[in-house]
This record gives structure tokens, sequence and C-alpha cells, in this order.
């Protein structure tokens, strides 16, 4: 659990940075086994984009533009995007095809560049994509006219066996909460990187990721409590995924010294269940941000 931790953390350091699409999959590797991973934007009224994918090769890359410029019409989530039938969650790509065959519009399987193959999970398959896959999907809306999809794929499966997502819950509201904070503030990124191309974002920039009153307002709004400043120096790193030792270090303090603050902090929060605050912390900076 100590790595998810770190991870997290990592990933919600990486907000807003060129990064953050290769911080990603680390995360969801501590909690989910796959063999590919891809991260696909769908925008209303826009192609298909893929922004991070651990596909390799020349045939593979070849296959990819083969989905972003003509398959993916026919893909479930592209579908029920276009359709407005998408929400947030975890799903077996089962689940989506099932949703998409319920669409009045009918399935186009026309594609030369398409295999109708029904041992397949959609039914077909863009040529050169590897066969018989098993899909994990992670949806985000962003807005009402975009979608992040994080897909996990397992190959070479011939049947259909039910995916334990249970672990993948488990981080879900951090992690669909830093991905929708970090699209939120790309158009802000692309302005600020044209008026300074030269800027690169310091540690010093990213650790004010999480400010001291952001902290302030998540625990008086969930929990109607409010901690002292040395409190929210502790409490404050933990919640982005760092160790109790390292805190200690980096504040000059012993760390049983930082054992008792952090306890302080469990026991007006009513409990001690880090991830479990993490995923709250991360829900409630998204809601804050739509509004």
């Amino acid at each position: 659990m100590h790595q998810v931790y770190r991870e997290l953390g990592e990933l919600i350091k990486a907000i807003g940075t060129p990064w953050f699409d290769s911080t990603l999959p680390a995360v969801i590797q501590c909690v989910f086994d796959y063999d590919y991973f891809l991260l696909a934007r769908y925008e209303e009224n826009q192609p298909l984009q893929i922004e991070r994918s651990d596909f390799q090769g020349v045939e593979m890359q070849q296959t990819l533009h083969h989905l972003v410029t003509q398959t993916h019409v026919a893909e479930p989530i592209f579908r029920l995007f276009n359709a407005g039938k998408t929400s947030a969650g975890i799903y077996d790509m089962r689940e989506l095809v099932c949703q998409s065959h319920a669409l009045p519009e009918p399935l186009n399987l026309s594609s030369p560049h398409m295999i109708v193959d029904d041992n397949e999970e959609i039914g077909w398959r863009t040529i050169g994509w590897p066969e018989y896959q098993q899909e994990t999907c992670i949806l985000i809306p962003i807005d009402d006219s975009q979608l992040i999809a994080v897909s996990l794929f397992n190959f070479g499966l011939t049947a259909a066996e039910p995916t334990d997502n249970d672990q993948l819950k488990s981080i879900y509201p951090a992690v669909s909460s830093a991905i929708l904070r970090h699209f939120q503030l790309q158009p802000k990124i692309t302005k600020a990187n044209k008026a300074h191309p030269n800027s690169t974002n310091t540690d010093q920039d990213i650790e004010t990721t999480i400010r001291k009153k952001d902290i302030a307002r998540f625990l008086e709004a969930n929990f109607g409590v409010s901690i002292t400043a040395r409190e929210t120096e502790i409490f404050t790193p933990l919640l982005q995924g760092k160790t109790l030792s390292a805190i200690a270090d980096k504040l000059g303090i012993s760390i049983n010294t930082a054992r008792t603050h952090r306890r302080n902090v469990y026991r007006k929060i009513g409990h001690g269940r880090l991830l479990e605050l993490i995923n709250q912390f991360h829900t409630h900076m998204a809601q804050a941000d739509r509004m």
C-alpha cells in the first residue's frame, strides 16, 4: 500500500506538467495488471486523440493511425460519447459494447482496415491489432464536450473471464480527480507556455499544487474541523503521498513528533484511512474546480 501512496503522490505532483501522462501508468500498475496502456481524449466534433500509448513498433503505430483516422467511429466509447451516453466510472469493455448495441445509430463495419471477428469483445478489430483482447476502461468526463478514457488491455485471451476491478476502484476517486484537474488545466498551460516558451515547472511550483487554503476548505466542508499550521505541514504532504519519515526530515522534526501531529489530525477527522482521505480530497478539489 505504501507504493500506491508514493505513486499517487507523484501523480498529484505531476498535475499540469508534461510528464503527467507518463506518471499515470505507474499508479495503475500498483493495483491492476495489464499488458498495454492507452490514454485517449474524445472531443465533440473532433477526431480521436491518443495522449499516450504503450504500443511500440512501426506496424503498431500504423494500426493506431488507422484507429484514429478511420475505425474509431465503430468503437463503443466513441459511439456512446457522441450519443451523450457516457458516464464516469470503471467498465469492462463488454459492458460498453452492450450499451452501444442499444444505440439507434447502426454500427458501420465496412472499413477496409477492419476485421470482423466474433471472438473479439467488440466484435471486430483494426487490422494489425493484437488478437483476443480483454479491455478495462476508466472513463472521466472533463466537461460536456470532452471525455478522457484510460484503456487497459490484456491480450491473447480466448475466453472472457470476469475482471477483478476492486483494487482499481479503490484508487479511482484520486486518479480520476487528478486526471480531471490535469486536463482542465491544459488550456491554461498552453497559454502560459506560449507566453514563456523557455519556462519549466520546478519542484517548488509543483509543491504548491495543494495549498493551505485548499486543505482548510476540505476539512471544514467534509469534517467541520480545522487544524493547526504545524498539523497542516504534516497533513498536506501526506495527501501528496509522502512518507512520514520524509516529512519529518524535511521539517527538521523527530518521527515521533510527526506521528503525534498526524495522530491529532486523524483524531479531529475521526479516522486515519489515508487512501480514503486522498480520494476524498481530490474528489472535493475536482468538484470545487467545476464551480
